[in-house]
């Protein structure tokens, strides 16, 4: 891990004080009803940004095995965008009241983490490191953050007016992408919105994707495991691309607009898809409206979880009613 190390120590102290005040530590708290599933597949159980609901779903790669684990106590108010690190060893996920990272084991036991985080991505190739959205003072930041040490390695220093955002895999070898946007002009609002790959050895930057318009029309890029392709999504579907910006496609159609205030303005269905890959890189997962107009998904009952085979680009349902399915790298150590 030493290309990770931090090149200005003053970006780090004041990461470390403002960021990451870590409430971990000491003697874990058992917050799980029951040992967490081994299933190939976790996902957020509801919908609503006001939800406090507490519960994560599982499910197997063929939709079969669903279970829930419902999270007890006080270790947190809603379960956010559950992500496996890539050892398959720990649950985290976001807790969008308290705005922290938690932990889980596979035996129910937490750790939290700290506050300001936006979104976190594990690695592919690091066991306990995570790609982290966070607030470095009056900036949005990504930081690589060190599960095991609670240490800020490295930070991904972004342009002062550019708004950064990571997807469900954020990296593969020294490739690092991600999705930002500026707002230029005034009215009408204009926004470039870019899906951009950063090599972090060279510190080489490459757009792969570029919108001009009155919307950011494009979220959530994700790297494959292999590192061959960059998945994105955009308001008229699912794409892919290469890393060095080649071969881009359209795999899958999909209107993710909505009108509000009667028209007035087109806004992303809520929320959009990410997409997450499988190990073997041949497969994406991710949620969408199951209904003919998006207007009319709000509930998680009118999202579903599907998955895309990428040689064949047959759409399979896995599980009616979920929401930002991750498939976790590594297999569980649980015999189902």
């Amino acid at each position: 891990m030493s290309r990770y190390r931090m090149l200005n120590r003053g970006v780090y102290i004041a990461l470390v004080l403002v960021l990451f005040a870590v409430t971990g530590c000491g003697r874990p708290r058992q917050v799980a009803d029951q040992p967490l599933p081994g299933r190939e597949i976790v996902f957020q159980a509801d919908a609503s940004r006001y939800s406090h609901d507490r519960r994560i779903g599982f499910i197997n790669a063929d939709g079969g095995g669903l279970d829930y684990v419902e999270i007890t106590g006080n270790a947190t108010s809603a379960v956010t965008e559950p992500a496996w690190t890539p050892d398959g060893q720990l649950l985290l996920f976001y807790d969008r009241y308290t705005r922290q990272l938690v932990g889980i084991t596979e035996s129910g036991t937490l750790r939290e983490y700290g506050f300001s985080f936006l979104r976190v991505a594990p690695l592919t190739q690091e066991v306990r490191a995570v790609l982290a959205m966070a607030y470095d003072r009056e900036r949005v930041q990504i930081a690589l953050f060190d599960l095991e040490t609670d240490e800020v390695l490295r930070t991904f220093v972004i342009q002062e007016d550019d708004h950064p955002n990571i997807g469900t895999h954020a990296m593969a070898g020294s490739t690092l992408v991600y999705h930002r946007w500026q707002q230029v002009g005034k009215a009408p609002q204009q926004i470039v919105s870019e899906i951009v790959a950063l090599d972090i050895d060279s510190g080489t930057e490459r757009v792969l994707v570029r919108k001009e318009g009155r919307h950011v029309d494009l979220q959530s890029p994700a790297i494959s495991p292999d590192g061959q392709w960059v998945a994105y999504t955009a308001v008229d579907g699912l794409y892919l691309i290469r890393p060095d910006g080649t071969d881009q496609r359209r795999v899958l159609a999909l209107d993710m607009l909505r009108d509000r205030y009667g028209g007035g303005t087109l806004v992303w269905g809520d929320p959009p898809p990410a997409v997450s890959w499988s190990p073997d890189s041949r497969w994406l997962l991710y949620h969408r409206c199951m209904l003919p107009n998006p207007q009319e998904c709000r509930s998680v009952e009118t999202y579903g979880i599907y998955k895309l085979n990428l040689e064949t680009f047959e759409e399979e349902l896995l599980l009616e009613g979920g929401l930002n399915p991750y498939w976790r790298l590594a297999p569980s150590g649980e015999a189902d």
